[in-house]
C-alpha cells in the first residue's frame, strides 16, 4: 500500500511539472500580445472574413485590434476595417466589445452574423415607398471599405459610410446578344459550374436577363413593331440581351459579385462599350447613402459613445431616415445548448424588470419608449404598460462555459469553466433620451446572442388616416416627416461591471459587482457626481449633482402619508325640477382639517401630505392654471386661507410637536380639459399639434374597450409652459402671509413628472427633446420659487427638482418574457427623494402592496373623496376611480358617536412600524431568493402515503429480484460445482499478477527521475513572472493532474474493484454449494477439497480488502498532498432545508425577496418578504426562517 501512495504521489508531481511548463510557454505568448501597438505584427484586416473567421477567447479577437487610446484605468481598441471597439479595464483585465468576438463560431445565417458585427442599423425609405428598409455598417460600409478611424480628444471618431456610393453597377442594362454570349455565355456557366454553383447560373443569373430578337420575331408584323419601338436599336444591330426592369439594387449587387467573380475580362470599359452600341441612357438615380459617426471617449467612470445628430448625412429629396439603431450588440450574452451560457437582460419597465437568458429560448423581444408615449402622435403603440422613466438599461452574462486549446492537438475544444465569472456593463443615455427607445432583443433559435439595443430617430415621423384628416373616400394612410429636426447628440455611458471574485482576486475594492443591483448602484453613484449635471470640469464650488442625500432634519419620525382629495366637480342637480349645472363638493376645505384631525386623534398618524385636485379654475376639470379662483363649493379662498393657516400651526409646533401637514395644491401645465374666460390659454398660440397640424388630446389605453380612448386633454405646447406658471405663481404666491404664520408655499405639477409631448406646429415645431428641456426649466422655476414640489410618475429628469413623487412605480409591466421585477428605481432613490408607489386604495392587493412598498422603501398613497364619491361615476373620466370613499378607507363614526378607524389606519401603521427608522437609510442589498412552500396537512399526509406506497413497491422489487438472483446462483451452483474455485484462483492471481502492476509502476518510475531538479525551476521560473500567471500555472496543473489521475490510477483501482467483486462472488458461491452438497449428503471427502481450494481464494480476498480499504481516502485527497492546497474543515451547520423538503414545494420564481437598509458595509435592517399566497420556509445566512402568506420577516443587524 505504501508503494501505491509513492506511485499515486510521484505521478501527480510529473503531471504538475508538465503542466507548469506548458502554462508558462502560454503566458509568454499571451504577453507577446499585449505589448505596444508598434511591435505588433501587421494584420491586413481586410483580408479576414469576420463572419467565418473563428475567435475562441476574447483575447483572440483583440489580436486583430489596435490600442488607440488610455485613461486612467481603461484602454480604448479599435478594429480599423470592422469599426468594432474594446473597452478594457486595465486593472481587472475585463474586456467589453462592442460586437460578439465570437460571431465566426455562430450558427446564424449571414445576413445576421452581419448584423451582429454592425456598430449601427439604420432603416429608411425611399420618397416614392412606405417600406423600410435596412443598412448595417458592416455589410454597407465596412465591405465597402468606407468606414474611418480618426483620433479626437481622449478618445476617436469612427466615421461612416453606410451604403453604396457609386450609383453605376458592373452590370450591363442593354447588351448585343454576342457580346453577352462571349463573356457570359458557356465559359461563365463551366466557371460557376467547376465550383458547384450551376444552379446560381441558370436560377440567380440568367433569370435576370431577356432576350429581345427581331429574328424570334419576325413572323409577326406587328410583334416586330413593337419590338422596334420600344428598342430603336435592334434594328440595328439585332439580338440584344436586356435586364429586367423590376431588378431592384440589392439584386443588382448581387448580379455584379457573380460577374466580378466569375467573369474577370469585364470591367467597366467593357461596360460603356456595351451601352455605347446599344445607345443605352441610365436612368439610375443616387443610390441611399448615410453617413454618421460613432465618438468613443474616455474619461474616470469608463467611456461614452457619442452620435452627432447634426452630423448625419443623406440625400432627404429621395430618402427618409426612419431609425437608427446604436451598438445593437454592445456587451452581447450567449446562450445556447452548446453554450448554455446564463445571464439577462435590465430593462427600466417601471421600477425595473430582469430577462434571463435560458427563459427565453424560442426568441423574443420587448421595448419600450423612455419616458412613455408622445400623445402628439396619432400612432399610439402599446397597450397597458409600465412607462420607461429612467434612461438605463444593462446586460450581466455569466461565463460558465468558454473554450481552450488542448495542448495535445492545437484544437479548441469547449470547457466548463472551474469558477464561472459574470461580466457585464450598466448603460446611461445622457443626452438624446427623450427621442430613444429601448429594446431587449432575444434571437432565439435563429441565434445563440441576447442584447438590449437603443433605437433612435433624430427626424420624428408620424403616419395617420387621410380620411380623418381631410373629406375623402378612402382609407389611405399618409407619413409625414417632421420639419423638427434633432441636431443635439445621442450620448450613452457604459459602466463596466466587475464579478465579485475578480475584484477580491485583485484587491478592488471600488468596484460595481455584475448584477442588477451592482447596476443600481452604480447609477446612484452616477446621480450623485457632477457628471449627471456635466460639471465634472467646473470648480468644486460650482459643481452640482442630480440627487442629494436626506438628511434627518429633511424628515419626521414617522413616514409621510400622502393623500390625494378631489375637489369639485360639475355635476347636473334639479332645482324645482329644473336641471341646472352645480359644482359638488367631493372634499372640501374644511375636510381636509377634518381628515387630519380624526386621523391624529383616532389614528396616531400626525405626518400627512394633502395633494389637492379640483379645488380651483372649475374643479376636476379646471381650466388652464393662469388666473386662480378657489371654487366656492370647496371653501373659496377664505377657506383656502384658513387651510394654509391651520397647517402653518401644526408644522411650527403650535399644536403638538412632530406632527407635519403639507398642502400641496395640484395644477396641471401639460393638459388643457376646459376653457374658460380669462384663463390665458388660445388653442391657437398654445395648443400643440400633430404631424398634420390638428389638435391633439391625449389617448390612455382603457382594458375594457381594448383600445385608446380621449377624455379630451388637449396638449398645450411645452414652448408656452412659462406663459402658464409664472402667471399662476405670481397670483398663488399671493397667499404668503408672514404675520399667520404662512411663509411658504408648496405646489404639485403632478403632469410635469407623467408625460413629454412633441409639438409639430407647422409654424414653431418642437421635437421631444425640446419638451423635456422646456420641462425642466418649468421645474427649476418651480423649485427656485417654491418651499416644495411634488410630481407624479417620477421621470428621471425631475428628480433634481422635486421634493416628492407619488404614483412612482414599484412594480414592472410583468411581461411574459420578464423573469423577474425588481425595485431597482428605489435602490436607486432611497434616502435621497421621498416618494409613493401608486395608489395602494386603487391597488388589487393590499397586502402585495404593503410588501412592495417595504422593498422599495415607498411610504403610503391614497386618493380619497370626503363626500359625494357616487357622484364620480357620471364621469366617464373620473369613473376609474372606483374605491375613494373615505368612510370605507379611514373610518367612521358608529351608531354609538365613537370613531371607528379603517384599514388606511392599519396599513400605514404596518408600513410605518417597518420603514419608518431607515427613512434616510439607503438599500444597500437585494436578493431574489430560494425557498419551500409549507405544505398542508392534506398534503404531508398525502406525501407520508405516497412514501410509504413507494417504499413498498421497492421494497417488493428487491424481494422478488433477490429471489430471482438466488434461484439463479443455486442453479449455477448445481452446474459448475467445485471446478470453478481453482478457475477463479488462477484468474484473480492472473490479474493481480505483480508483473502486470510493476510494468505501470515501471513506466511511471522513468518519469520521476526528472522531478528532484524541476521543482526547483517551477518554483524559480514562478517568481519571475506575474501572479496570474502563476495562477493560471496552477489551474492548467490542476487539470492536467486529474485527466492523468483518472485514466492511471483509476486503472489500477478498476482492476482491483473488479477482481475484489469477481471473487466475493465465486467465494459465496462455493459456500453456498458447500452448503448445497452438505445438505444432499454427499462424500466427506469431496467436501475437504471444495474446502481446501477455496482457502487460496480466502488469502487473496483479505489482502484486497486490505487495498479497498484506503483507496477511497487516495481519491480524496491525493491531490491537495501533491499540490498544497488548502483543504476546507467542515463545520457544524443548521439543516438545510432542501434535504428534507420534497423538490415540488421549491419555490425559485423570484417570489421571496430579501432586502436590506443601512450604509455601506453597515446593514442596518433586513426584511425577508414572501409574495405567496401561501406559507414558505426559506434560508437566509444560515437561519431557517417561516413567513406566512404575504407576510415578511425582519432582521436587525
Amino acid at each position: 500500500m505504501k508503494k501505491l501512495n509513492r506511485i499515486i504521489s510521484l505521478l501527480l508531481t510529473v503531471c504538475f511539472l508538465l503542466g507548469a511548463m506548458t502554462c508558462l510557454c502560454s503566458v509568454g505568448a499571451s504577453a507577446a500580445t499585449t505589448m505596444a501597438t508598434g511591435s505588433k505584427e501587421e494584420i491586413d484586416l481586410s483580408a479576414i472574413n469576420y463572419t467565418t473567421e473563428k475567435y475562441y477567447t476574447p483575447e483572440d479577437k483583440l489580436a486583430t485590434m489596435t490600442m488607440a487610446f488610455e485613461k486612467g484605468d481603461y484602454q480604448l481598441w479599435v478594429n480599423s476595417f470592422t469599426g468594432e471597439v474594446t473597452t478594457v479595464n486595465s486593472k481587472t483585465g475585463e474586456m467589453l466589445f462592442s460586437n460578439p468576438y465570437d460571431v465566426g463560431l455562430s450558427k446564424a445565417v449571414t445576413s445576421l452574423k452581419n448584423e451582429f458585427l454592425s456598430q449601427i442599423i439604420i432603416g429608411y425609405t425611399s420618397n416614392e415607398s412606405t417600406m423600410i428598409n435596412t443598412f448595417n455598417s458592416y455589410n454597407d460600409a465596412a465591405l465597402n471599405d468606407q468606414i474611418k478611424v480618426k483620433n479626437i480628444k481622449n478618445g476617436i471618431r469612427v466615421e461612416y459610410t453606410i451604403g453604396r456610393e457609386e450609383a453605376n453597377y458592373l452590370v450591363p442594362r442593354l447588351i448585343p446578344a454576342d457580346r453577352f454570349e462571349e463573356f457570359f455565355g458557356e465559359s461563365m456557366r463551366q466557371a460557376m459550374k467547376d465550383e458547384g454553383k450551376e444552379w446560381y447560373y441558370e436560377k440567380r443569373f440568367l433569370t435576370y436577363f431577356s432576350l429581345r430578337d427581331p429574328a424570334a420575331v419576325a413572323d409577326s408584323d406587328r410583334k416586330l413593331s413593337e419590338l422596334y419601338a420600344e428598342l430603336p436599336v435592334t434594328q440595328k444591330i439585332g439580338a440584344v440581351y436586356q435586364i429586367n426592369a423590376e431588378t431592384t439594387p440589392a439584386e443588382l449587387m448581387l448580379l455584379e459579385e457573380y460577374i466580378k467573380t466569375y467573369v474577370a475580362a469585364y470591367t467597366y470599359e467593357e461596360l460603356d462599350i456595351d451601352h455605347e452600341k446599344t445607345e443605352y441612357i441610365s436612368e439610375d438615380k443616387n443610390p441611399p447613402v448615410f453617413k454618421m459617426a460613432l465618438e468613443y471617449i474616455l474619461d474616470e467612470l469608463g467611456m461614452t459613445v457619442t452620435l452627432p445628430a447634426n452630423g448625419i448625412r443623406f440625400d432627404e429629396s429621395l430618402y427618409q431616415l426612419s431609425y437608427v439603431t446604436i451598438l445593437p450588440y454592445m456587451g452581447a450574452g450567449e446562450y445556447s445548448n452548446l453554450m448554455p451560457n446564463t445571464g439577462y437582460t435590465f430593462l427600466p419597465d417601471g421600477s425595473g424588470a430582469i430577462f434571463r437568458f435560458e427563459d427565453i429560448q424560442n426568441g423574443g423581444t420587448v421595448s419600450g419608449q423612455i419616458y412613455g408615449q408622445d400623445y402628439a402622435y396619432h400612432t399610439i403603440t402599446g397597450k397597458y404598460q409600465e412607462v420607461f422613466r429612467m434612461p438605463v438599461y444593462g446586460i450581466v452574462k455569466d461565463n460558465i462555459w468558454s473554450y481552450a486549446k488542448n495542448t495535445a492537438n492545437g484544437m479548441y475544444v469547449r470547457v466548463q469553466n472551474e469558477n464561472p465569472t459574470s461580466s457585464g456593463f450598466f448603460a446611461i443615455i445622457e443626452e438624446g433620451d427623450a427621442l430613444a427607445t429601448i429594446n431587449s432583443y432575444h434571437l432565439g433559435k435563429s441565434a445563440e446572442y441576447h442584447t438590449t439595443q437603443v433605437t433612435v430617430n433624430p427626424r420624428p415621423s408620424d403616419s395617420y388616416n387621410l380620411a380623418d384628416s381631410i373629406s375623402v373616400g378612402n382609407n389611405s394612410t399618409w407619413t409625414v416627416v417632421s420639419d423638427r429636426k434633432y441636431v443635439g447628440n445621442y450620448k450613452i455611458r457604459y459602466i463596466m461591471l466587475t464579478d465579485d471574485s475578480v475584484a477580491a482576486e485583485k484587491g478592488i475594492t471600488d468596484y460595481y459587482s455584475a448584477n442588477y443591483f451592482g447596476m443600481a448602484m452604480a447609477y446612484q453613484d452616477y446621480l450623485t457626481s457632477p457628471y449627471s449635471t456635466g460639471t465634472q470640469n467646473a470648480a468644486p464650488e460650482n459643481q452640482t449633482s442630480i440627487l442629494k442625500r436626506l438628511e434627518e432634519s429633511d424628515i419626521e419620525s414617522t413616514i409621510p402619508l400622502t393623500i390625494e382629495t378631489f375637489g369639485a366637480i360639475n355635476t347636473i342637480e334639479k332645482i324645482l325640477s329644473v336641471p341646472v349645472n352645480v359644482m359638488a363638493p367631493l372634499t372640501t376645505f374644511d375636510d381636509v382639517v377634518t381628515i387630519y384631525e380624526e386621523m391624529s386623534k383616532y389614528g396616531d398618524i400626525t405626518n400627512i401630505n394633502f395633494k389637492l385636485t379640483g379645488y380651483a379654475n372649475g374643479g376636476m376639470h379646471s381650466t388652464v392654471p393662469y388666473g386662480l379662483k378657489w371654487e366656492k363649493a370647496v371653501g373659496g379662498k377664505k377657506g383656502f386661507r384658513e387651510l394654509l393657516e391651520y397647517a402653518a400651526g401644526i408644522n411650527d409646533g403650535s399644536y403638538a410637536d412632530g406632527e407635519a401637514l403639507g398642502i400641496f395644491p395640484d395644477f396641471d401645465f401639460v393638459y388643457m380639459t376646459s376653457m374658460g374666460r380669462g384663463d390665458g390659454f388660445s388653442l391657437k398660440n398654445h395648443a400643440a399639434k400633430t404631424i398634420d397640424n390638428r389638435y391633439t388630446r391625449k389617448s390612455v389605453y382603457s382594458s375594457t374597450g381594448q383600445s385608446h380612448e380621449s377624455y379630451g386633454e388637449i396638449l398645450i405646447s411645452p414652448a408656452y409652459f412659462s406663459h402658464f406658471y409664472e402667471k399662476l405663481t405670481k397670483n398663488y404666491l399671493k397667499y404668503i402671509d408672514e404675520d399667520a404664520g404662512v411663509t411658504a408655499m408648496n405646489i404639485s405639477a403632478a403632469t410635469l413628472g407623467m408625460d413629454v409631448n412633441s409639438d409639430f406646429d407647422e409654424d414653431e415645431p418642437y421635437n421631444r427633446e425640446d419638451s423635456k428641456q422646456f420641462t425642466v426649466q418649468a421645474l427649476q422655476y418651480l423649485s427656485d420659487n417654491y418651499n416644495k414640489v411634488m410630481v407624479a410618475g417620477g421621470n428621471a429628469y425631475t428628480w433634481q427638482y422635486v421634493d416628492y413623487i407619488v404614483g412612482l412605480s414599484i412594480d414592472s409591466s410583468r411581461y411574459l418574457l420578464a423573469s423577474n421585477n425588481i425595485p431597482f428605481a428605489g435602490i436607486v432613490l432611497h434616502g435621497y427623494l421621498q416618494y409613493t408607489g401608486t395608489a395602494i386604495n386603487e391597488e388589487g392587493n393590499v397586502q402585495y402592496g404593503i410588501l412592495k412598498a417595504i422593498e422599495s422603501g415607498s411610504s403610503l398613497y391614497f386618493i380619497l373623496a370626503y363626500q359625494n364619491a357616487t357622484k364620480l361615476k357620471e364621469d366617464p373620466q373620473l369613473s376609474q376611480n372606483y374605491s375613494v370613499r373615505y368612510d370605507i378607507w379611514a373610518g367612521s363614526y358608529n351608531d354609538e358617536g365613537k370613531f371607528v378607524t379603517g384599514e388606511l389606519v392599519e396599513l400605514y401603521h404596518k408600513l410605518n412600524d417597518a420603514i419608518a427608522d431607515v427613512q434616510t437609510k439607503r438599500i444597500i442589498n437585494h436578493k431574489l431568493l430560494t425557498g419551500w412552500r409549507i405544505p398542508d396537512e392534506d398534503e404531508l399526509i398525502a406525501d407520508a402515503k405516497a412514501k410509504e406506497e413507494a417504499e413498498r413497491l421497492a421494497a417488493e422489487e428487491a424481494r422478488l429480484a433477490e429471489e430471482a438472483r438466488l434461484r439463479r446462483e443455486h442453479l449455477e451452483a448445481r452446474v459448475s460445482v467445485v471446478n470453478n474455485a481453482m478457475i477463479i484462483y488462477n484468474n484473480a492471481k492472473l490479474r493481480l499478477n505483480t508483473v502486470q502492476i510493476d510494468t505501470v509502476l515501471m513506466n511511471i518510475q522513468n518519469a520521476l527521475t526528472r522531478i528532484s531538479d524541476a521543482e526547483a525551476a517551477i518554483k524559480n521560473a514562478a517568481a519571475g513572472e506575474d501572479i496570474s500567471g502563476y495562477e493560471k500555472t496552477i489551474s492548467e496543473a490542476k487539470k492536467m493532474i486529474r485527466t492523468l489521475y483518472d485514466t492511471n490510477i483509476d486503472t489500477v483501482y478498476a482492476i482491483i474493484e473488479d477482481a475484489y467483486t469477481q471473487i466475493l462472488d465465486k467465494k459465496r458461491i462455493l459456500e453456498e454449494s458447500i452448503a448445497f452438497f452438505e445438505a444432499g449428503e454427499y462424500a466427506e471427502d469431496f467436501i475437504a477439497d471444495v474446502r481446501a481450494n477455496t482457502e487460496p481464494l480466502m488469502e487473496i480476498v483479505a489482502q484486497i480488502e486490505e487495498a479497498m480499504a484506503t483507496i477511497e481516502d487516495y481519491k480524496a485527497r491525493v491531490i491537495a498532498e501533491a499540490m498544497g492546497l488548502i483543504v476546507i474543515e467542515e463545520k457544524e451547520e443548521e439543516v438545510i432545508v432542501e434535504e428534507f423538503m420534497p423538490a415540488k414545494y421549491k419555490m425559485d420564481d423570484g417570489s421571496i425577496v430579501a432586502v436590506t437598509y443601512g450604509e455601506k458595509n453597515d446593514p442596518y435592517k433586513t426584511f425577508l418578504l414572501n409574495y405567496n399566497y401561501f406559507d414558505i420556509i426559506v434560508e437566509y445566512e444560515g437561519t431557517n426562517y417561516e413567513i406566512g402568506a404575504y407576510g415578511y420577516a425582519v432582521i436587525e443587524h
